[in-house]
């Protein structure tokens, strides 16, 4: 087999597990109120995570839903190879932007 087929096969089954993870992520400060995971961007402590959790968790289980969707659509659709980084780009810097205003929030 190809490598450039082994390099796209991990590089698909990784939106898998980041998917996962956020939407684990999201079951940890939702359900189980675990506020070690409530941070800002760059692992920043939030002074009080109680005030934003209901927004983190919304954060963190669009972006893991949005991962899913990407990985079911990917083969669906046949979406090729380099129109994954614009899709992954656009995913991350909303999930950015939203933890960046919260941590602005967070100052005040």
């Amino acid at each position: 087999m190809n490598d450039v087929f082994w390099i796209v096969l991990v590089f698909y089954l990784s939106i898998w597990v980041l998917g996962g993870y956020f939407i684990w992520r999201a079951y940890r400060l939702g359900i189980k109120k675990d506020f070690k995971y409530a941070t800002g961007p760059w692992h920043g402590k939030l002074k009080n995570p109680a005030k934003h959790i209901k927004r983190m968790v919304a954060i963190e289980l669009l972006t893991g839903i949005s991962l899913l969707i990407i990985a079911v659509a990917i083969p669906l659709f046949k979406i090729e190879l380099r129109a994954w980084g614009p899709i992954f780009t656009v995913i991350g810097m909303t999930r950015l932007l939203q933890q960046l205003k919260i941590a602005r929030q967070n100052e005040t």
